[in-house]
């Protein structure tokens, strides 16, 4: 997984302008777990696609959502579940082969 991968489907895209606003899911790397390849998953909201891209970049992992999703509920509610480059649900990242 190359840093700042973009995991944003084409569907959220559709019909998207340069300044519609919606929210982030970014993971990050988090420094105060002793587990390789621990992170910590952050939603921003009211950001455009070119910002979360640009946020992005030094993540691990991000995807855009033309919508607004709560900041305090970032749990994958499909964790685990075998996906390949992103997953369907809204809180769910692809990290290493699982929904996360």
């Amino acid at each position: 997984m190359p840093p700042g991968e973009n995991q944003t489907s084409d569907e959220a895209l559709d019909g998207q302008k340069p300044g519609d606003k919606g929210s982030g899911v970014f993971a990050v790397p988090d420094p105060t777990s002793p587990e390789q390849g621990a992170f910590k998953k952050v939603i921003v909201s009211d950001i455009t696609y070119p910002d979360c891209v640009r946020r992005g970049q030094n993540c691990m992992v991000y995807k855009w959502l033309p919508k607004k999703l709560s900041q305090g509920t970032t749990e994958c509610p499909t964790k685990g579940v075998l996906c390949n480059k992103s997953c369907a649900h809204d809180l769910c990242l692809c990290i290493n082969g699982t929904c996360q």
